[in-house]
C-alpha cells in the first residue's frame, strides 16, 4: 500500500482515500467485527479502482482503541462511547451501513457523528476537504461550534419520531390515515408501515393527503410527511404532540390586502415579459367531463362561487412608482367570463372542445382580466357536456388545478341535490401569502446568500450549442416519450421525483461532456420550512424556481447519483422559496457575487400525477385525462436552452423537452430522449433504483476479497 501512495502523492495518479470506520463501534461485539468491516472496505477499494479507473486507497485507522471495540466491552465503556458520540450498530447494521457508504459514490462519508461527539470531530479534516455536516433534531448553530465548523455547512432536520409502540396508535386512526393515503394514491395497496413516496407519492399528492386529512380531523403539514413517511410514523409523530410551526403574528394575519408586491416567480416571469401581449399570453388550462344532470345554470354558479372563493382568480397585475404589484378586489363579473353551446346532431362534446379551446388562451388578461375565461359544450341529446377552462397562469399552478377540480365537484353535486355546498374550510389567501413573502424578503439572514453562493460557485459545464440571438417560444419544438407508469411500480424506497431528475442529469451531463451540471428546478413552492403556512386549499401561482448542482464525479452508472440527487432535493426541500426572495425578492445584498451566478441552461418541472384518484372516473364531474395544458406568447423570449417536464397521466409517463431546433437539431434531442428513457429504465430495472446504490458483481468483488488477504504487508 505504501508504493501506491508514494505515487499517488507525487502525482502520478489521483487518488480517493476511502477511510475506514472512524465510527466502527459495531456493537462492542469484538474485534472480530471491526477486522471485516476494515477488510471489506479494502476489497471494495481494490474492487472499484478495477470498475471506475481510478485508484481508491484504504486507511484502515479508528478510534477504537478508545472506545472499547475489543471482546467484552463493558457497559461503562459503552456509554462512555455514547457519550462521545458514537451510536452502538450491531455487526450486520455496521456492515451494511459501510456498503452502502461505499457504493453511493461518496468519497467521503461519516456514519453516526452525533454534535457532541469532539473526540472525533477533532481528527477529521473539515478545513481540507468539501464536506456538509447533517444533524437530527439540533440547532445548526450548536452543531456548528460542538465540530468547529461554518455554520453554513450545516443542514439540520427535524429528529425521526421515537419507536412508539404500535399499540400507542388507536387502530381507527390508522385505518382513518390510510384511508386518506389510498384515497390520493388510487390504490389500496398501502399498509400502515409502507413508505408513502415510494408507493407513488410525491410533494402535490403530499399537500393532496394534508388538505383530506385536515377533514378526517388530522392537522399536519407536508414537511412532517416527508419526515414521517409511513401512517404509522406520522401517527406517532402526532401523538406526540409536536404539530405543525406556527408562523410570526405578522405572517399569519389573513386579512384584506388591497395590493401588494409580487412573489418571487412573477419577478422571474416578468423579467422578459416586457410587452402587453406577452404578459397577458401565459395560460393553464383544463378540460372536465360534465354529466348530464348539471345544465349551464348550474355551471355559471358554480363558477361563480369558484371565482368568490379565491382570492387570486379576482386579482390584478399593475405596475406603479414602487414596480409590479399584485392588486385585489376585483367583482366577479369582470374576472369570469362564460360561454355556452348546445352542439348540433352528432356533434361530439370532446372534439368541440378541442376546436374551441385555443382561441380561450388569447381572452384572458393579467392586467385588465378576465382571468377566468370558460365554455361549455353540450351535446345536442343534453346526455353530457365538456367545459373548457382557462386560466391566467398568474392565478393558478399544478397544485390549483386539483383543488380547483374538488371544489367544483363539491359544488355542483350540492346544486343536484339542492343542498348548501359544504366545501373544506379555506386556506390562507394567495394575496396574504404574498404579503408574508414581501416581509419574509426583508429579514432573510445575509448570510442565506453566501450558503448559496457556495453551493453554486465551483461551476459546471456546458451543453454543446451557442445561440447567436435571443431564442423565442415561437421557434421552439417539443419532443416526448411515453414509458408505462408501472415502471414506478419498482421504485423502491426512492421518490419518483429523485428517479426522474437523476436520469435527467445523468443524461445530459453526458450530451454536455461534464462531471457537474446545474438545472433550474420547478417546484410548486408550498413546502416552506422558514414560514410554514397551510395552503392545501389555496389557489395560486406559488411555483418556486431554484438552482441544484449535481456533482457526477467518480459515479460509474447512473444508480451510483440517486444518493447525490437526493442529497441536492433534500437540502432544497422547504428552502426553495429563499432562492427566489434573493434572486428576485431584493433579499440580497447589493453587489454580492451571488448575483452574477451564471444563469442555467436547462430547467427541470416534474408535474406529478395527474390520473383520477378513483378506478372510475365520476359520473358528474371528472378531469379529461392528459387535458392540462399551457401556452406562452409565441413572441416571449426563452429563458432556457433546454427545458424537460414530466408528468404521469392517463396510466403513463410522459417525458418531454423543448428546445430550438436552430441551436440543437430535432435527431440530435430524439436521441437524447432515447437515452434518458434507457437511463430511466435501468434504473428502475429489478428494483436496481431500489437503495440508490450500484449494482455489485459479487464474484469480482470475492476476488478482490481474495486478493487483499493473500496481498503482501
Amino acid at each position: 500500500m505504501s508504493h501506491a501512495l508514494d505515487a499517488a502523492l507525487d502525482g502520478r495518479d489521483t487518488p480517493l482515500v476511502v477511510f475506514s470506520s472512524v465510527n466502527s463501534f459495531f456493537g462492542g461485539v469484538g474485534f472480530t467485527e471491526y477486522a471485516g468491516a476494515c477488510a471489506y472496505q479494502a476489497a471494495h477499494a481494490a474492487y472499484s479502482a478495477r470498475r471506475t479507473g481510478r485508484t481508491r486507497l484504504c486507511l484502515d485507522w479508528s478510534m477504537w482503541k478508545q472506545v472499547g471495540l475489543a471482546s467484552g466491552t463493558p457497559a461503562a465503556v459503552t456509554e462512555l462511547a455514547r457519550r462521545r458520540g458514537f451510536a452502538s450498530l450491531t455487526p450486520a447494521q455496521g456492515l451494511a451501513s459501510l456498503h452502502t457508504a461505499l457504493e453511493s459514490a461518496e468519497d467521503r462519508l461519516l456514519i453516526g457523528l452525533t454534535a457532541s461527539g469532539g473526540a472525533v470531530a477533532a481528527l477529521l479534516p473539515f478545513g481540507a476537504v468539501g464536506y456538509e455536516v447533517e444533524a437530527d433534531g439540533a440547532d445548526a448553530a450548536r452543531v456548528a461550534a460542538a465540530v468547529g465548523v461554518h455554520p453554513a455547512r450545516v443542514r439540520t432536520t427535524r429528529a425521526a419520531a421515537s419507536a412508539a409502540p404500535a399499540t400507542a396508535v388507536a387502530a381507527d386512526h390508522v385505518e382513518a390515515l390510510l384511508a386518506v393515503f389510498r384515497d390520493v394514491l388510487g390504490t389500496d395497496e398501502v399498509g400502515p408501515d409502507d413508505n408513502f413516496f415510494a408507493a407513488g407519492g410525491d410533494s402535490i399528492r403530499a399537500i393532496q393527503v394534508v388538505a383530506r386529512a385536515a377533514e378526517r380531523g388530522f392537522r399536519f403539514s407536508p414537511l412532517d410527511l416527508f419526515e414521517h413517511k409511513t401512517a404509522a410514523e406520522l401517527l406517532a409523530h402526532l401523538a406526540q404532540g409536536d404539530g405543525p410551526a406556527g408562523l410570526a403574528p405578522d405572517e399569519a394575519d389573513s386579512g384584506p390586502v388591497e395590493r401588494v408586491a409580487v412573489p418571487p416567480v412573477f419577478g422571474w416571469w416578468l423579467e422578459k415579459a416586457d410587452r402587453r401581449q406577452i404578459r397577458d399570453h401565459l395560460t393553464m388550462s383544463m378540460r372536465y367531463h360534465v354529466g348530464a344532470e348539471p345544465g349551464p345554470d348550474a355551471v355559471e354558479a358554480a363558477l361563480t362561487a369558484l371565482v368568490e372563493r379565491h382570492d387570486a382568480l379576482r386579482m390584478r397585475l399593475a405596475h406603479g412608482p414602487d414596480g409590479w404589484q399584485l392588486v385585489a378586489g376585483e367583482p366577479v363579473e369582470g374576472s369570469l367570463r362564460l360561454d355556452a353551446r348546445e352542439l348540433a346532431p352528432g356533434e361530439d362534446p370532446v372534439a368541440a372542445a378541442e376546436a374551441a379551446e385555443p382561441a380561450l388562451h388569447r381572452e384572458v388578461g393579467a392586467e385588465d382580466g378576465p382571468l377566468v375565461r370558460a365554455a361549455l359544450l353540450r351535446a345536442a341529446d343534453r346526455s353530457r357536456s365538456v367545459l373548457v377552462l382557462v386560466i391566467h397562469h398568474a392565478a393558478v399552478d399544478g397544485v390549483s388545478w386539483r383543488i380547483i377540480e374538488e371544489d367544483l365537484r363539491l359544488l355542483l353535486d350540492a346544486r343536484a341535490r339542492g343542498a348548501a355546498p359544504e366545501l373544506p374550510p379555506p386556506t390562507v389567501g394567495f394575496l396574504p401569502w404574498a404579503r408574508g413573502m414581501k416581509r419574509r424578503a426583508g429579514r432573510l439572514d445575509p448570510a442565506r446568500a453566501d450558503a448559496w453562493a457556495a453551493r453554486l460557485t465551483p461551476g459546471w459545464g456546458a451543453l454543446p450549442g451557442a445561440p447567436d440571438r435571443p431564442l423565442l417560444e415561437k421557434d421552439t419544438e417539443i419532443l416526448a416519450r411515453r414509458l408505462p407508469a408501472e415502471l414506478l411500480d419498482r421504485l423502491g424506497e426512492n421518490s419518483v421525483n429523485e428517479v426522474l431528475l437523476t436520469a435527467v442529469a445523468w443524461t445530459l451531463a453526458r450530451w454536455a461532456g461534464t462531471d457537474s451540471l446545474a438545472l433550474d428546478v420547478e417546484g410548486h413552492g408550498r413546502l416552506d420550512a422558514q414560514a410554514p403556512v397551510d395552503l392545501s386549499r389555496t389557489v395560486g401561482w406559488f411555483t418556486a424556481i431554484a438552482p441544484v448542482r449535481i456533482d457526477l464525479s467518480g459515479c460509474a452508472v447512473p444508480a451510483a447519483a440517486v444518493s447525490r440527487v437526493r442529497r441536492e432535493l433534500d437540502g432544497l426541500r422547504g428552502r426553495d422559496q429563499e432562492w427566489g426572495l434573493l434572486r428576485y425578492g431584493g433579499a440580497c445584498p447589493a453587489g454580492h457575487p451571488l448575483l452574477s451566478v451564471p444563469e442555467r441552461q436547462v430547467s427541470y418541472n416534474y408535474l406529478g400525477f395527474f390520473d383520477g384518484a378513483g378506478p372510475e372516473p365520476d359520473a358528474l364531474f371528472a378531469a379529461v385525462p392528459g387535458s392540462l395544458g399551457a401556452e406562452a406568447s409565441p413572441e416571449g423570449e426563452r429563458h432556457y436552452l433546454i427545458d424537460v417536464a414530466a408528468v404521469v397521466a392517463d396510466g403513463e409517463l410522459e417525458l418531454a423537452v423543448k428546445f430550438s431546433p436552430e441551436v440543437h437539431p430535432a435527431e440530435e434531442v430524439r436521441a437524447l430522449l432515447d437515452r434518458c428513457a434507457e437511463v430511466l429504465e435501468e434504473l428502475l430495472a429489478d428494483g436496481g433504483a431500489a437503495s440508490g446504490t450500484a449494482d455489485v458483481d459479487h464474484a469480482e468483488l470475492l476476488l478482490a476479497l481474495e486478493e487483499v488477504s493473500l496481498g503482501d504487508d
